[in-house]
């Protein structure tokens, strides 16, 4: 289980999406049992930028520092856009903004582009672009046939492909 926001927000997204396209006869039921865990949860969040803010003068506006590590990522990436700096390099050659030791850039495209240039963002995008026709081609298949397995695979498979962009671009 992973405590980080980035992923509770990515998670609960992907399960409205899920949830909304899914044949649910009271989604007002199943949104009020799922916003439970948000109001529970809502004081120690409000706690966590509390003292988050008070340590470092920051409304939050960065919340760990994530865009300033974003803008010495990017001007790294405008000195070598082609072919960028090697697998594994951003541990070694990476921004050092922070006391420890960063090992990736907290944003999976600025990453590979980073990493592996121009060249390694192409196809990780290409990667990313692919898995929506697919996608598309069970919704279509499963609405041929009437197969509720399929239609099921499509839903799930939707909500891993936003849970993975909202995770992979924040986190």
């Amino acid at each position: 289980i992973s405590l980080s926001k980035t992923n509770i927000a990515a998670l609960a997204v992907a399960l409205l999406v899920c949830l909304a396209l899914g044949r649910v006869k009271n989604l007002a039921s199943v949104l009020l049992v799922l916003s439970i865990p948000v109001i529970v949860a809502w004081p120690f969040v409000a706690d966590y930028l509390a003292t988050y803010e008070a340590a470092t003068g920051d409304a939050g506006e960065t919340l760990s520092g994530r865009t300033l590590l974003w803008l010495d990522v990017w001007e790294m990436i405008e000195q070598n856009p082609l072919l960028g700096y090697g697998h594994a390099a951003f541990r070694d050659v990476g921004p050092d903004i922070f006391l420890v030791r960063m090992s990736h850039s907290h944003n999976e495209f600025l990453h590979q582009w980073f990493s592996y240039g121009l060249i390694g963002l192409v196809l990780a995008a290409c990667a990313y672009l692919s898995a929506p026709f697919r996608l598309w081609r069970i919704r279509v298949a499963a609405r041929r046939s009437g197969d509720v397995l399929l239609s099921f695979q499509w839903r799930v498979g939707l909500a891993f492909l936003i849970f993975f962009v909202i995770r992979g671009l924040t986190e």
